[in-house]
């Protein structure tokens, strides 16, 4: 039984590098335009090696690793913020949202973190605990996905899909 359960761990690290790329959408994110969300990529080491991807209202806007966050610009109202990743207990694409309310000149911060039963997970932090956490994190703009040297892309130019060198700190 041991070697059956180290045979099947081994299996789902092995599945967790095989997701693709996807393409994203770009949202307005410019000057003088003030940002109102920040999704930021938890550092863990389970799953570090893949993507996730940042979903506004059922759209992926980017492609995040470890350490790595995007800001933009969302009209006040209800929005669904989430995340595509592949992995999880079952190897396969998941999508996990909420719903929040936005209010105009509020900023607003959400961690994106591992789920070993779904793949990841999307929690709001506050101001201070995302402070603290940018200034550890590299920015990736929207439309863009980082490659394994931390810097954004666009889809047509990304060759990577998954980054070992990034699952150390």
């Amino acid at each position: 039984m041991r070697i059956f359960g180290t045979f099947v761990f081994i299996v789902i690290i092995f599945l967790e590098g095989c997701a693709s790329v996807r393409p994203v959408t770009s949202l307005p994110e410019e000057s003088p335009i003030k940002e109102n969300v920040t999704i930021l990529r938890n550092y863990n080491f389970l799953a570090s090696a893949i993507h996730y991807w940042p979903t506004v209202d059922g759209e992926d806007i980017a492609g995040l690793l470890v350490k790595e966050h995007t800001s933009f610009k969302l009209p006040t109202g209800k929005h669904n913020l989430g995340v595509h990743c592949f992995g999880g207990l079952w190897p396969m694409w998941w999508h996990d949202q909420i719903e929040v309310d936005l209010h105009e000149e509020t900023p607003r911060f959400f961690l994106l973190s591992p789920d070993i039963l779904g793949c990841a997970e999307i929690e709001e932090i506050n101001e201070s605990e995302a402070l603290d956490r940018l200034k550890k994190s590299t920015r990736i703009n929207t439309g863009h996905i980082s490659n394994c040297a931390r810097q954004g892309v666009t889809y047509e130019k990304v060759n990577d899909t998954y980054c070992f060198s990034t699952a150390v700190p």
